[in-house]
């Protein structure tokens, strides 16, 4: 079978077998053909069995393995088990669930593709009621083509990078888990992306400081704030004031501490922003 290209490395997928000691769940026998209705509601869906590939379930349901992959986010170290659920797509373009504080625009405009034909792809009538957690098929759009929405914070200075530096009051060499942002005390710090509040209050250095987390990956975090505007739990939309700039816990001077985390470890915030 032909290689995928990945966006660093050639991975055949083709090639992954079944991991037939991480699940004994009985499977349903896959059809050799499929005909997906685009405009279905609820997404086709196919239990992984004994002997398939993502290649022979490609060609079994006629969609392209690429499309497969990015459908149901899967990676090369993540093997196909018995009993595994798979979403097949209607077409080209990937799954997407819709997390607080979005709205069916800024999915669109994220992920560059057009609202008309999602809304004709998931039968919506009214694009201003999609609802947290709501499944929507993306046709044409791809998880690795998707724009990064973040905004920056608070207007301000950069005065520190992301990275080892040696700490500004004391202690030596040591790594800083975001960025930090100079501004006067007392100006609104905001949402850099919509998201939910999942800490607001003090944390130890930190001071005071709020967390959002924007989905199963992705979290941002705000430091030193003189006071927090929002309670754990609140739905945020991006560019909502949460907090104002301060020089709580262990500060310099009044500045936001930005952190963007994924999957819990922390990442350099400066290429999620425009």
């Amino acid at each position: 079978s032909k290689p995928v290209r990945g966006e660093r490395e050639v991975v055949d997928y083709a090639s992954i077998p079944v991991d037939l000691s991480a699940d004994a769940t009985p499977a349903a026998k896959a059809p050799k053909e499929k005909e997906n209705n685009p405009s279905s509601s609820s997404p086709a869906s196919y239990v992984v069995q004994a002997g398939d590939s993502l290649w022979s379930i490609a060609k079994a349901f006629n969609v392209a393995m690429q499309t497969l992959i990015e459908a149901n986010d899967l990676s090369r170290n993540r093997y196909l088990r018995v009993g595994q659920k798979l979403l097949i797509p209607p077409g080209s373009g990937v799954y997407y669930r819709v997390r607080a504080g979005e709205s069916l625009w800024e999915i669109c405009r994220r992920y560059q593709v057009d609202l008309q034909e999602v809304l004709r792809q998931n039968r919506i009538q009214q694009p201003n009621l999609v609802q947290v957690g709501q499944q929507l098929f993306l046709p044409g759009a791809s998880a690795k083509r998707a724009v990064t929405d973040f905004i920056w914070p608070v207007r301000g200075r950069l005065t520190s990078r992301f990275g080892m530096r040696q700490h500004p009051m004391g202690g030596g060499w040591k790594m800083h888990n975001g960025v930090d942002i100079a501004a006067p005390t007392g100006r609104l710090i905001r949402a850099a992306q919509g998201g939910k509040v999942s800490f607001a209050g003090s944390r130890g250095q930190m001071g005071r400081c709020v967390i959002l987390q924007h989905d199963e990956r992705y979290q941002t975090i705000y430091g030193h704030c003189s006071e927090v505007l929002v309670k754990s739990g609140q739905s945020v939309q991006q560019g909502q004031a949460i907090a104002r700039v301060g020089s709580t816990g262990l500060s310099s001077g009044p500045h936001v501490h930005f952190e963007v985390r994924k999957a819990g470890r922390a990442v350099d915030p400066l290429p999620f922003l425009p």
